[in-house]
């Protein structure tokens, strides 16, 4: 595996563009942006969904329209990908605060760990691990772009799959942490999910965030009406993406 290195600083348009697949397709199979103001390293695949995952986080910020994390908080990021809002939350909540990523899939996770090696935040715990209603292991299947990852992805929509541990966010982080933010991106796993998390709502109280995907049957609006019997006040689901095809979430006070 080629990869380019010493790290090329970027401006944000060249991630949105092909200009780079294109280029690194025939060098690198990876290589590391600089993303400015934020000072943020981050590094990406040529093939997949990366660059378009790190404009979205960097640039559209969805998570952030009603609520963001701040100084001194914990954050439980629950499909963290490669870490693009993982590193966005550990920024946000500086030293004293904390984020805890999880990852199942291997490369991800690789580029998880990798990435949050680069930011130098020491700040986070990346966990390779799945996490639903209950534990145990699962298979995940891989779609064609490396952020399209599922445990109900059919066989003929995947190219490829791996056995994946699984558990429940209550069972890993216990009594260890309070949990001030949820942000949830697991490709038809969120009902599960938030079932896992009961315990720590019900304690915690979090605002919590995340896509519902309709196309797995999970849409914004079943997420919404499982959470209105934790006491939230405020429960939006909105549509996203360029056709809508995904429900952004948001529950909070």
């Amino acid at each position: 595996m080629r990869t380019a290195n010493p790290d090329p600083a970027i401006t944000r348009w060249m991630i949105r563009t092909k200009y780079l697949r294109i280029l690194g397709t025939r060098l690198y199979s990876e290589f590391t942006v600089t993303l400015e103001p934020e000072s943020v390293k981050l590094r990406v695949r040529v093939h997949g969904g990366d660059q378009g995952v790190a404009a979205e986080i960097f640039d559209d910020r969805p998570y952030e329209k009603y609520f963001a994390p701040s100084q001194g908080e914990t954050v439980a990021d629950v499909g963290a990908n490669i870490g693009c809002f993982t590193i966005r939350a550990a920024k946000l909540v500086g030293e004293e605060g904390r984020v805890i990523a999880f990852e199942p899939e291997a490369d991800n996770y690789r580029m998880l760990v990798a990435n949050i090696s680069l930011n130098n935040l020491l700040n986070v715990v990346a966990r390779q691990v799945a996490i639903v209603d209950y534990q145990g292991t699962a298979t995940l299947r891989i779609g064609n772009n490396w952020d399209k990852t599922s445990l109900y992805l059919g066989d003929s929509s995947s190219k490829g799959k791996e056995e994946v541990g699984v558990t429940t966010l209550d069972d890993t982080i216990g009594s260890e942490s309070h949990i001030d933010i949820i942000k949830i991106d697991a490709e038809g796993s969120e009902l599960g999910i938030l079932a896992g998390a009961s315990k720590t709502i019900r304690r915690d109280h979090p605002k919590i965030v995340g896509e519902a995907h309709p196309a797995f049957g999970i849409s914004g609006e079943k997420v919404k009406q499982y959470l209105t019997k934790y006491g939230y006040n405020n429960l939006l689901v909105e549509p996203y993406g360029k056709r809508g095809e995904v429900d952004l979430f948001f529950a909070w006070d």
